[in-house]
């Protein structure tokens, strides 16, 4: 699995103001990440399958992600969009659904009392938008008949552990150490422990152990017969389990790819967030110079005269304060919106044979930049971008992200768009009810009350 480079700097040469672009690894490899020799070691020796080359896929597109674009807040919708509204749960009655009236399942309804199922789902649909891969723990209560609690795990910190013999992909170990380098890993306080083998980097000790503090290991459900997983998990005594919960993508064994990672690797994003930097660059940089004005040495002189001076015998100080009254003058006369569509009038001498002297001449500045080129690209790039996520830039109110705003873009334009974007995450939101579906079985089998959430 390829992680692509960070997005590409935009800087500036400090002399001739030149705007330069960095751009990333064509090829989409990843920045060779320096680990700590430790955390290596640790997921060499707990037989770890790493998540990207460098085992940090999902830090590096969170990373890559926030530098801007319309990616952050369209996922979000899409995370939303996934909740629409909300959990519904009750019962099938003469083919049709039928939502569950308070009391009538007291035990579903103390469960959703006791657990922010809104907040669970508000995590769990981010990671399933931005990578594609949830890691959602199921937790039993003390006698493990039920399960009483739902929790969901970051994804950044979730790695499976290399299948076993026969194939199968049963462990799931959570850190906030993976792929971690020795700054970020000398940047945890020590109060919080990071101490002793993990912060001794010159240290022998090895740290694969499953400590339950830097280190814990979760035994992870199948997907296809998760209640099977479920009583053999509750017969071992163990305390929760990892319900796996992804799309799947080909080719994709263990970390399923989200479909529109392809505008990641393609450089679309480091595009759609290079050009605003290239233009604050721009514009921090730019001069703007609206009207170059001419004015004849002697008109100065003259000007001076008038007021009973001679230019020859001032100081070159009075001589200068002199230009910048001048100066101030013209400036005030054509500056400003109260001075639009004024008349300007100047006087001038010319000889016999038509040569003009002392004459004042104002040219206005022609400025040229590619500013339409770039917003153009912008709007190019937050279109591949949207188009990758299957969202109608009319969602979002713009007909041209990055551009013109089109007209007539708003009403049924947006309340259609909206409508079919919905309808194509039916299958989506079957993938991330799995662990409520699982809850609704175990409920249904030990309570012989039939239950379906939706």
């Amino acid at each position: 699995m390829s992680v692509h480079n960070l997005p590409a700097s935009v800087s500036n040469t400090p002399n001739a103001k030149a705007t330069v672009f960095f751009a990333g690894s064509a090829s989409g490899e990843t920045a060779n990440v320096s680990a700590a020799p430790l955390v290596q070691k640790m997921q060499t020796k707990l037989d770890i399958f790493p998540w990207g080359e460098d085992n940090r896929f999902p830090q590096n597109v969170v990373a890559q992600i926030a530098e801007g674009s319309p990616m952050q807040s369209s996922l979000n919708i899409k995370a939303k969009s996934l909740w629409g509204g909300g959990v519904v749960w009750g019962k099938m009655v003469d083919g049709k659904f039928v939502k569950a009236m308070p009391g009538d399942f007291k035990e579903v309804d103390d469960f959703f009392l006791e657990n922010d199922i809104p907040r669970f789902y508000a995590e769990l649909n981010l990671d399933y938008v931005y990578f594609g891969n949830c890691f959602p723990e199921l937790i039993f209560t003390k006698d493990r008949k039920k399960i009483a609690r739902l929790i969901h795990q970051e994804s950044c910190d979730c790695r499976f552990k290399q299948m076993d013999a026969k194939g199968n992909i049963n462990v799931v170990y959570l850190s906030k150490l993976w792929g971690a380098s020795k700054d970020q890993l000398a940047k945890f306080d020590n109060k919080k422990e990071l101490t002793g083998r993990l912060a001794n980097y010159s240290s022998d000790t090895t740290p694969e152990k499953v400590d339950d503090k830097f280190v814990k290991q979760r035994f992870a459900l199948d997907m296809y017969f998760p209640m099977e997983g479920l009583r053999k998990y509750a017969e071992l005594k163990e305390t929760s389990v990892i319900l796996p919960v992804n799309y799947p993508s080909p080719n994709k064994t263990y970390y399923q790819l989200v479909h529109w990672d392809a505008v990641r690797q393609s450089g679309w994003i480091e595009i759609a967030t290079q050009i605003p930097n290239m233009l604050k660059t721009m514009y921090e940089n730019a001069f703007n110079i609206k009207y170059h004005i001419e004015i004849p040495q002697t008109y100065l002189q003259k000007r001076v005269s008038s007021t009973g001076k001679k230019w020859a015998e001032m100081l070159p100080a009075e001589q200068h304060k002199e230009k910048e009254l001048l100066l101030k003058s013209m400036d005030d006369f054509l500056s400003g919106s109260d001075n639009a569509h004024k008349s300007l009038i100047t006087f001038f001498t010319s000889d016999v044979e038509g040569h003009e002297y002392e004459r004042i001449k104002i040219t206005p500045i022609e400025h040229k930049s590619n500013i339409d080129k770039d917003l153009l690209a912008s709007g190019t790039a937050n279109s591949e971008l949207l188009f990758a996520l299957e969202m109608n830039p009319n969602m979002i109110g713009a007909g041209k992200p990055g551009g013109v705003y089109s007209s007539n873009q708003g009403g049924s334009n947006i309340r259609e768009a909206k409508t079919a974007h919905d309808m194509l995450l039916n299958l989506d939101r079957h993938m991330v009810l799995a662990p409520l579906r699982v809850i609704a079985l175990e409920f249904q089998i030990k309570s012989g009350q039939k239950i379906l959430v939706i």
